[in-house]
């Protein structure tokens, strides 16, 4: 399974594949995506991905070729990992 891939669209009205791949409902990940897009913003406005203090005037942008460019579908890999990733041997 390549996670890169998974989008967030593919899944959020398919209640079953997103409660076994995430455990959450949809309406579960609707409530939680405001919160984590506002802690994703608040917290790379003032560090960059390493966690260093940003120094430059430069904001953060996400490139048009990232694997995952938009913010749903970086909130539904983050559960999809943490819940798949020990599967694997």
């Amino acid at each position: 399974m390549y996670l890169w891939r998974m989008k967030y669209n593919d899944y959020q009205n398919n209640e079953k594949s997103l409660r076994s791949l995430t455990g959450f409902s949809p309406e579960q990940f609707r409530e939680l995506f405001p919160y984590f897009a506002e802690a994703r913003n608040e917290y790379f406005s003032e560090y960059d991905m390493n966690g260093n203090c940003r120094n430059s005037r430069r904001s953060f942008v996400i490139y048009k070729n990232s694997p995952l460019p938009a913010v749903a579908d970086r909130l539904f890999f983050i559960p999809v990992y943490l819940k798949n990733n020990p599967l694997q041997e």
